[in-house]
């Protein structure tokens, strides 16, 4: 977009979307649930509890604790750096590969609703494939050196993330009360962007040490050992 458009027109493009999606979240049915008058600290220890208590919360935070590791390999300073050592084309690319991940993930996100009454019927079974798939995709990227694979790997990979990560939050929610689920959140979120913020400085350090491609072979070994988790989601 930016070939076509001025950067002052994009950010207008991208407030005035921001502007709608807000007004839709006011569409979204409200959830009546009693007050708790906790601090932070009481909100995380309550989270730490229902999450210590629940094999299925556990399995879950460890599964999307590896997976958050993992994806930073798709943050814009390791796909910039691997745009120009191994792909070895220009900076454009690098918009490309972001755009059509997204695309991908867009396009999962809608086969899952369309497909909403069969997932629910193997759900278990469409996370673990979704995580193998994720795993097998971030593999064959470390090891491609074709631009245009590489377009078709991402937008592969946003659809399986969306194939695992839209049933894996339908099973969270449906196994979960709803007063709970607002202190599991708020220390997942906590936990999620230590994790975040932990695994891209080093990601990014084994970028410039060793080498590209090997992060993502890394985050292909991450994937698989999440996938081998979520066989344990069959035994809940």
């Amino acid at each position: 977009m930016l070939a076509f458009f001025q950067i002052d027109q994009l950010l207008i493009f991208g407030v005035t979307v921001a502007a709608v999606a807000s007004g839709l979240m006011l569409a979204l049915p409200n959830v009546d649930q009693p007050l708790h008058q906790q601090v932070s600290w009481d909100q995380f220890t309550s989270g730490w509890k229902v999450i210590k208590n629940s094999r299925l919360l556990r399995v879950v935070t460890a599964m999307d604790l590896l997976e958050t590791a993992a994806n930073t390999v798709w943050v814009s300073a390791i796909i910039l750096v691997f745009v120009h050592q191994v792909l070895q084309v220009s900076s454009t690319w690098w918009g490309y590969i972001n755009a059509i991940y997204m695309l991908g993930a867009f396009l999962g996100s809608w086969g899952c609703y369309f497909l909403a009454k069969r997932l629910e019927q193997h759900k278990i079974r469409v996370i673990s494939w979704g995580a193998l798939i994720s795993s097998a995709i971030m593999l064959l990227v470390a090891v491609n050196h074709l631009p245009i694979v590489t377009l078709l790997l991402a937008m592969l990979f946003g659809v399986s993330s969306a194939m695992k990560n839209v049933p894996q939050t339908t099973l969270v929610q449906k196994n979960v009360s709803n007063d709970q689920l607002v202190v599991v959140y708020a220390l997942q979120n906590v936990l999620y962007t230590g994790t975040y913020s932990l695994a891209t400085l080093t990601i990014g350090w084994l970028s410039d040490t060793i080498s590209v491609q090997f992060v993502f072979l890394i985050a292909a070994g991450l994937l698989f050992i999440v996938a081998s988790l979520s066989r344990r989601l069959t035994k809940i």
